[in-house]
């Protein structure tokens, strides 16, 4: 919109166009349709309007997609002014270009800027609206609840809304066990549990699904072992997977102390939803 119309303009013929997409007017004038004019001929659209447009004619005048100055929408009689345009009309075709976004994301898109959100927020409700029809206030909530990075990571994983959902609240650990990861009623709450050098560390985690209540079987479940060495240096000596078991209704993995030298370890069971449950464990000498 970079051709200006300046003064009063009336329209006294059918069949009318004023602005189309990409080739739009800043108007900074009146414009009237006359008394007796079928308006629902006449369509303005894609202009940026700066003064009152008024329908003095039969039938509703089109004058969708506009940019009304900060004031809003300023008209007489019927017209038809939804939707309008938040910004100017040159900006929202920018946003389609610079991000890919139809007519109605784009004006979301401006909307969420006017309101002061951050860029990357409005980016990603915009991919919320288009995937699973969360609304913009949604998403809003649910970024300042979970966090941009990790509703954008849920966002990458996901297949559908339900898995979305999952990858956003995290695995629920089942079982009751108060935050305990060890199996055969070996402890690992919040008491650190010691085992000797040579016993097994039974490693146990049951996942279930955090909406239905449903156990978990397919998760890709890791654990890795850690200590801190003297100067601070956080040394991993042992990492892999722990694989399912439908007997125990968890997943598990016998952890083999032989090889491990005296001290206080640190166990991390990691899960595929971006979550990582850890505890400490003492390994003492026979």
């Amino acid at each position: 919109t970079n051709t200006f119309l300046n003064g009063a303009m009336v329209i006294d013929a059918v069949n009318v166009l004023i602005g189309q997409f990409r080739q739009g007017f800043t108007i900074n004038g009146p414009i009237t349709v006359g008394p007796g004019v079928n308006a629902s001929t006449i369509h303005i659209n894609w202009n940026d309007i700066y003064d009152v447009v008024t329908n003095a004619g039969t039938h509703v005048l089109d004058a969708t997609f506009n940019y009304w100055d900060t004031d809003g929408p300023d008209t007489v009689g019927r017209v038809r002014i939804y939707p309008y345009l938040p910004i100017p009309a040159a900006d929202i075709i920018g946003y389609m270009d610079d991000y890919g976004f139809g007519v109605m994301e784009s004006i979301t898109f401006a909307r969420l800027l006017l309101e002061g959100r951050p860029v990357g927020w409005a980016e990603v409700a915009i991919e919320l609206a288009a995937l699973y029809g969360i609304s913009p206030d949604e998403a809003m909530a649910l970024i300042r609840e979970y966090g941009l990075g990790t509703v954008k990571r849920a966002l990458r994983m996901a297949s559908d809304l339900e898995d979305f959902l999952v990858m956003l609240m995290g695995y629920a650990v089942g079982g009751g066990g108060g935050g305990s990861f060890l199996g055969g009623g070996a402890g690992g709450g919040t008491v650190m549990s010691s085992f000797c050098v040579g016993c097994t560390v039974p490693l146990q985690l049951e996942l279930v699904h955090p909406i239905t209540g449903e156990p978990i079987t397919d998760a890709v479940v890791s654990y890795s072992v850690c200590r801190t060495l003297p100067d601070g240096t956080i040394e991993i000596v042992m990492l892999g997977v722990m694989t399912y078991d439908g007997d125990l209704g968890a997943f598990t993995f016998d952890l083999d102390t032989s090889d491990l030298e005296p001290g206080i370890y640190d166990i991390y069971l990691g899960t595929d939803d971006g979550r990582s449950r850890h505890f400490q464990i003492e390994v003492v000498a026979y």
